[in-house]
């Protein structure tokens, strides 16, 4: 969320579970493209408030941008009332505030941008989860906590936007997947793919839109990340202990790391978009940032250079956080670069 004001403001915003809103929506005939933010305006006053969607409106039906409407939950019960259309958010004019919401009508063509999570949930044999669902907060929030217990595997979410109320099959070539089939919606609580794989190999994942078999996003999992599992063996999943990438020389002084050697992490890191996932996913960088960098003509420097630009002007837990994030994803990076005195 954003918002402008004129003058100071204190304001507290939540994101909530929209499920409260599935029957009234039903009558209604429409359906939520956006999460439900709960707004406590405390002192001051908000001359405009940005309110984040999850529609992808340059692959979206045109008309789409007028049919759009806020729902405002009040005592009284809920009003509607119109809003301008930006590329991430709709913006409101002289808010007030009650939990807020974005609507569409039902059977208006739509994409959404979407997010990726993957959980091993067994090891021998392999039992995969994987998730495709709008980006909202919430529904990580919730998936996260029911999947404490598994291991979680990172991929690039999807780059192209999913068809709303389509039909999307996953293929995993050598494996039992079920369902068969699964319909992405924006208000109801995510459903998920079940991989059952016996033999540990490269795993090519191929997801299809069901009406004209379009593949709409590919990734692997390369069979050498499941060496790096050996603790998921050794009962974890009934212990309750949460499985963690081994760490080298963790301790050291990554804010000190990264002060000195912010310009050559630029040159050096490769594997921009996996790390750019895991800073989205944390709120260190927002949607149309990690769309910049995601894009398939910026190049890696280019789009690290963003990245720590961010970085350097953030918090120490900021740059200990980037740190740590680039040795998941790069642990031979101590190796040829400089690490303060600890």
């Amino acid at each position: 969320m954003r918002w402008v004001c004129a003058g100071d403001v204190t304001l507290q915003y939540r994101a909530v579970d929209g499920r409260f809103l599935r029957a009234e929506l039903e009558k209604l005939q429409r359906e939520r493209i956006g999460p439900v933010i709960d707004v406590t305006v405390i002192s001051g006053k908000l001359e405009e408030a940005h309110l984040p969607h999850y529609a992808c409106l340059a692959e979206s039906d045109p008309s789409l941008k007028d049919d759009i409407k806020v729902l405002s939950v009040e005592e009284e019960g809920i009003s509607f009332e119109s809003v301008e259309l930006t590329r991430f958010h709709a913006k409101i004019l002289q808010p007030y505030f009650s939990p807020k919401t974005l609507l569409m009508k039902l059977g208006i063509a739509v994409k959404l941008h979407c997010n990726l999570l993957i959980f091993m949930t067994h090891k021998d044999p392999i039992i995969l989860h994987v998730y495709f669902f709008p980006i909202d907060s919430v529904f990580e929030e919730k998936i996260k906590k029911e999947k404490q217990l598994s291991h979680q595997i990172d991929l690039p979410r999807p780059e192209t936007p999913l068809e709303m109320n389509k039909q999307h099959s996953l293929e995993v070539p050598g494996a039992f997947v079920q369902p068969k089939k699964i319909k992405l919606k924006g208000d109801i609580k995510p459903n998920f793919f079940e991989v059952n794989l016996s033999v540990v190999d490269d795993i090519n994942m191929t997801l299809n839109r069901v009406d004209d078999q379009k593949s709409v996003w590919t990734a692997k999992i390369c069979k050498a990340l499941f060496g790096f599992m050996v603790p998921f063996e050794s009962n974890l999943l009934q212990t309750g202990q949460k499985h963690k990438t081994p760490q080298v020389a963790v301790n050291f002084d990554k804010v000190q790391f990264f002060d000195r050697n912010w310009c050559d992490l630029i040159k050096s890191i490769k594997n921009v978009h996996a790390i750019a996932d895991k800073l989205c996913r944390k709120q260190i960088i927002h949607e149309e940032l990690y769309t910049e960098i995601t894009l398939p003509t910026s190049t890696s420097e280019a789009s690290m250079r963003k990245i720590c630009s961010i970085v350097r002007s953030g918090s120490d837990t900021v740059k200990k956080i980037f740190i740590s994030i680039i040795l998941e994803e790069d642990p031979d990076l101590l190796s040829h670069l400089p690490l303060p005195d600890s």
